[in-house]
């Protein structure tokens, strides 16, 4: 069974992910869910001027792959709980070595 992740609380992964990154766009992310069936599907949009400091962290720390820049970052739910993990530091250090020794907020 999919696990279900909240809008909200993608959206507070990706503001903290932009944060992280050196950019102030919480103001400007919007999450949307799509229902897709049996599925949920989030749709994200991310200010263009920050948009790629964001997706670089989320390929690197949830392996997530970049949409082009402008257009909508679309994750399956299994994704937006990756995107969340990588953002409040879920990710095992092990996994990524440079996430040992940062102050985790």
């Amino acid at each position: 069974m999919e696990s279900t992740v909240s809008s909200v609380a993608l959206r507070f992964a990706l503001c903290k992910i932009a944060e992280i990154s050196g950019c102030a766009t919480a103001a400007r992310v919007l999450v949307k869910v799509v229902p897709g069936g049996t599925h949920r599907v989030y749709v994200a949009v991310i200010p263009i001027e920050h948009c790629e400091p964001v997706y670089q962290y989320i390929s690197k720390y949830a392996q997530v792959s970049p949409p082009n820049a402008g257009d909508p970052l679309i994750l399956t739910a299994v994704q937006a709980q990756r995107v969340i993990d990588a953002a409040y530091g879920f990710v095992a250090p092990h996994q990524h070595p440079e996430l040992m020794g940062e102050e985790q907020c």
